[in-house]
């Protein structure tokens, strides 16, 4: 059938002139527009995914119409259609190719079918059909330019829309990165050394008892939004809520950070501040204050898009990182607020001032480890408080000497500085314990933890 129309086309075009009449300019340049901007719009990678079907039918009979109310010709409109049909399918080609490969071969395709229209109006010259070519060829190259300049501006848009979309799971930097680079959302997993933070609210079970649930969420969004930014804002990725507790990381291959230790210690900091301002206005407003425990560890863990097929997160699984929620709880143990493990405390080196605290084992985990205590920024700490850090690790290096009355009587210079220091008493109180009952000889320094 394709090939009898064929035929008959080029019988009747035989001998035609099929040229636009000059002297019809603003007609001539009318349907040229019309033309062009029929293939662009209707071509669009929105109309597509609407209007494939019929928009194909629309076309090819309003560029057949324009051509026979502007060709000195009009007797053959079976002619004139069969050169529109050519002619739409020049324009239609770069855009349906670049509908499967993206807009950006759209950019070659007209250059590349330039020379093919050229040479089809040769051949139909041999064979003494006259077809538009200026107009033709007119057409054709505004199409291209016209559907690129669509389906870019659409492109821009999809790329805002999405950042947008992602930036409410994600902080904005991610957010970027991956709408930038969207490989990164395979679900193959990297091996990096990295930081890890997990946090807790004390008593949440006991707020959510005395609270109905609006209250609830509702003190927990402000909870959420005041410990968040710190997160973002130094470099991390925020991975969950989960209840009242945080997990977030730094270092990820996203977000490259030499100095991810440092920058967790800083942003717990960071958060402690903040949740301090966010009691004062609950206190004024009659709402218990809220307290928060975090613990950070550094090590190897293995970070990338983990989960099930529909359903992914991007977070970090491994040893390193259970030991970080472990030492969460811990704090409750000392009086602290922020724990780190010595991996941390080595990596952040001089950008946060810390405490070496104990030795211990926690559930789930043979292996000991020295543990630190966040105090805050170089320059931030007040003297007293280095001069009370400073007695409680000489009574430290003591204890872990078997010397306990020695590290007994630093230890209480420490809670002469500062009473209620809950690590100064714990170990005092150990003191005490050793020296009614001293411990054996095999005894390692080290004290099992089994809080979870």
């Amino acid at each position: 059938m394709l090939v009898d129309y064929c035929r008959l086309t080029a019988r009747t075009l035989k001998g035609r002139y099929l040229n636009m009449d000059p002297s019809r300019p603003g007609l001539v340049l009318g349907a040229v527009l019309a033309v062009s901007l029929l293939c662009a719009f209707l071509l669009s990678d929105r109309f597509l995914a609407s209007a494939l079907d019929w928009s194909y039918a629309f076309l090819w009979w309003a560029q057949a119409w324009l051509a026979l109310v502007t060709s000195d010709s009009a007797g053959a409109p079976l002619a004139v259609f069969g050169y529109i049909f050519l002619l739409t399918g020049f324009s239609l080609s770069p855009l349906l190719l670049s509908q499967r490969c993206g807009p950006y071969p759209g950019l070659w395709l007209p250059t590349a079918l330039i020379p093919a229209h050229l040479t089809a109006s040769v051949i139909l010259l041999s064979q003494r059909i006259y077809p538009p070519m200026v107009s033709g060829l007119t057409a054709l190259i505004l199409a291209q330019i016209l559907a690129l300049a669509v389906r870019a501006a659409e492109s821009r848009l999809a790329t805002r829309t999405s950042r947008a979309a992602l930036s409410l799971y994600l902080n904005p930097a991610l957010a970027a990165e991956i709408v930038k680079r969207p490989e990164l959302l395979s679900r193959a997993g990297e091996r990096r050394e990295m930081t890890v933070f997990f946090s807790d609210l004390v008593g949440f079970a006991t707020l959510a008892e005395h609270l109905s649930p609006e209250d609830l969420v509702a003190i927990l969004d402000r909870y959420f939004e005041t410990m968040e930014p710190p997160i973002a804002d130094s470099g991390g990725i925020l991975d969950k809520f989960s209840g009242d507790a945080i997990m977030a990381f730094w270092g990820s291959p996203l977000i490259l950070r030499t100095d991810h230790a440092a920058s967790g210690c800083l942003a717990a900091l960071d958060q402690q501040a903040a949740l301090s301002r966010l009691n004062e206005r609950l206190r004024a407003e009659g709402r218990p204050p809220l307290s928060a425990l975090m613990g950070l560890n550094t090590g190897p863990m293995v970070v990338g898009n983990i989960g099930a097929e529909r359903r992914l997160n991007y977070t970090v699984m491994g040893d390193a990182v259970n030991l970080a929620a472990r030492l969460v709880p811990v704090n409750k143990i000392y009086q602290t607020q922020i724990l780190v493990s010595e991996a941390v405390a080595r990596a952040a080196g001089a950008a946060v001032e810390t405490r070496t605290l104990d030795r211990i084992t926690v559930a789930g985990r043979a292996e000991s480890l020295t543990i630190f205590e966040v105090l805050g920024r170089p320059g931030e700490v007040k003297d007293e408080i280095r001069r009370g850090r400073d007695l409680f690790e000489d009574g430290l290096k003591w204890y872990f000497r078997r010397n306990f009355q020695k590290a007994l009587g630093l230890f209480e210079a420490t809670l002469a500085l500062f009473p209620a220091d809950g690590p100064a008493e714990l170990l005092a109180a150990r003191c005490r314990a050793f020296l009614r009952e001293p411990p054996g000889d095999d005894w390692p320094g080290v004290t099992a933890l089994n809080i979870k």
